[in-house]
């Protein structure tokens, strides 16, 4: 048979990677993820909205090769052999020898192919990505709605990426002159699912530079340093209005709070107190420098105040926190979305409410409330019940 020779904890490396990466399907025949693709020196796996490729040591004369994810994963996982042998038999099916005491022969199908027109092979359509697309990536992704086709990737336009479901939150981070010169299309769509892959493997090396991407027959392709492409359908949407949105993000000129760090252990422990439904969990936030019990009157020293949190569950069971905050001469009074309050606090540093919204900015050029951000969002307050 023809027969390769090959590192075993790379070929695993590599199927580790689209396991984490597309979560091949287990139960759905009909799905192309469920099978790893092996076709002219190169891994692949596929689904409806991604595509994974990895350069690999197995190449085969067969244009391509298919084979059960899983079941090709858990035994080259169970092995120990640093080296194994691996090739087409004459049965037609995928041998694997480790050893002398293991041999396998997976079942293979040839249908789920790789379509060669996907693979862009012009350097010269490959342009370098801004050094704060990881970043812009966490900062933004949170805020679109997976569910939602239309809201399910992030958009860069202008040189910033913004993250929106249209509703209730929108996010944006500037990635300056860079994002300018890296995506001059009007408006590029990125899945928001690409995160995942997007922050675990496209980190810049000092010695091989920066990833790059490409746009092409509807598909972007993201190309990490070390050759492995990633890609998700893109879209177009001739209605993507990046003034309005820019407008919906105004901070307005209300009085700045901060929050600190500690407040994010009072959330956990409120969490559960939030509501069941991700959806429509919500939590109140009062501040204040006074609070007045039955008993006492509590003042709050001169360079705090308090930030008390109170969060309701359906059935009455409830939870009462009260945090320190940098000092804010105003009471201010809201409820929000749990997870949208949680998401703004990991990636804000001063926060407004203005206009029926949470406000948050972050990376200022000075450092203060009234600097110009690279980071912006809003979340849409809930009328309190």
């Amino acid at each position: 048979m023809n027969v390769a020779t090959v590192n075993r904890s790379k070929l695993l490396e590599a199927l580790g990677i689209i396991k984490d990466v597309i979560k091949p399907d287990t139960t759905d025949n009909t799905d192309p993820s469920k099978y790893v693709v092996i076709q002219n020196g190169r891994i692949h796996c596929i689904s409806n909205q991604f595509m994974l490729i990895i350069p690999s040591e197995l190449n085969f004369d067969m244009r391509c090769l298919d084979v059960e994810f899983y079941l090709f994963y858990d035994y080259l996982r169970k092995l120990k052999e640093k080296e194994i042998m691996v090739g087409v038999t004459p049965n037609g099916t995928l041998g694997v020898k480790a050893g002398d005491k293991s041999r396998v022969e997976f079942a293979i199908r040839d249908d789920i192919d790789f379509d060669e027109e996907y693979l862009e092979t012009n350097e010269d359509n490959w342009i370098e990505l801004p050094e704060s697309f990881v970043t812009a990536m966490q900062y933004t992704a949170w805020a679109s709605d997976k569910s939602d086709n239309q809201f399910s990737h992030v958009a860069v336009a202008e040189g910033k990426m913004y993250g929106y479901n249209g509703r209730d939150r929108f996010a944006c981070f500037d990635m300056k002159e860079q994002g300018l010169n890296a995506f001059t299309k009007e408006v590029t769509f990125i899945h928001s699912e690409s995160l995942n892959f997007v922050q675990k493997y496209m980190a810049v090396d000092p010695m091989k530079g920066r990833p790059k991407y490409c746009i092409k027959n509807g598909w972007l392709h993201m190309r990490t340093c070390d050759g492995i492409i990633f890609s998700s359908r893109t879209r177009s949407d001739n209605n993507f209005d990046v003034n309005y949105i820019d407008s919906v993000l105004d901070s307005g000129n209300s009085v700045p709070f901060r929050i600190n760090k500690g407040v994010e252990e009072a959330l956990d422990r409120a969490n559960p107190f939030s509501g069941k439904d991700m959806k429509v969990k919500r939590i109140t936030v009062h501040i204040c420098n006074q609070i007045r019990t039955k008993n006492e009157t509590i003042e709050a020293p001169d360079d705090i105040s308090y930030m008390v949190l109170t969060a309701v569950r359906e059935d009455g069971s409830r939870i009462y926190e009260r945090c320190e905050i940098p000092k804010v001469n105003q009471i201010i009074h809201f409820t929000v979305n749990f997870k949208l309050l949680e998401s703004l606090i990991k990636y804000g540093e001063f926060f407004r409410t203005f206009d029926g919204k949470l406000t948050a900015i972050g990376s200022t050029d000075n450092g203060t409330p009234d600097g110009n951000p690279l980071f912006k969002a809003i979340a849409v307050l809930c009328g309190e019940e």
